[in-house]
């Protein structure tokens, strides 16, 4: 079932902070908070392996389904291989294998299929095919500053 409602809320992409709150801060944080931890980790690594099946049936033909489960990935797990402080270790094997799906797979999924490839973006994430860069942007609303991550992907060939 969390597979699925993971499905369902990765179709709120925009506004930024709506798709922030809505994948992150109502669905990705609680649904593993069980009160049994042994419990909470079973459940929260077989729902990754799940998302990560989902990802790779992209190996063989690019989907929307697949892209939906990418989109969320990256925008709840972030661009940056190394663990922030901010996340839970458990993430740590999950956001490894979508940054290294994505960094191989992205440049040849934006040539065969545009449109899949348009529907990983999600919520504040960008991508700059200048400098083959995912970009995440941080917006400060207080202070009016924003920072970004960077993430480069491999271009066609290059994989």
């Amino acid at each position: 079932m969390n597979f699925e409602v993971i499905y369902s809320v990765s179709s709120v992409r925009y506004p930024d902070w709506t798709c922030w709150s809505v994948t992150h801060n109502s669905i990705w944080s609680p649904i593993f908070r069980l009160s049994d931890r042994k419990t909470s980790n079973w459940v929260f690594r077989r729902v990754c392996r799940l998302i990560y099946d989902e990802i790779r049936t992209m190996d063989k033909f690019f989907n929307f389904r697949g892209a939906a489960y990418l989109g969320f990935c990256l925008n709840v797990l972030g661009l940056e291989r190394t663990r922030n402080r901010e996340y839970r270790q458990e993430e740590d094997p999950l956001r490894r294998a979508v940054l290294h799906w994505v960094q191989n797979n992205y440049c040849r999924m934006r040539t065969k299929s545009p449109k899949v490839a348009e529907a990983c973006l999600h919520g504040s994430i960008t991508f700059d095919a200048e400098n083959l860069e995912f970009v995440k942007t941080y917006f400060n609303e207080t202070d009016n500053v924003s920072s970004e991550t960077r993430f480069k992907v491999n271009p066609i060939g290059q994989e």
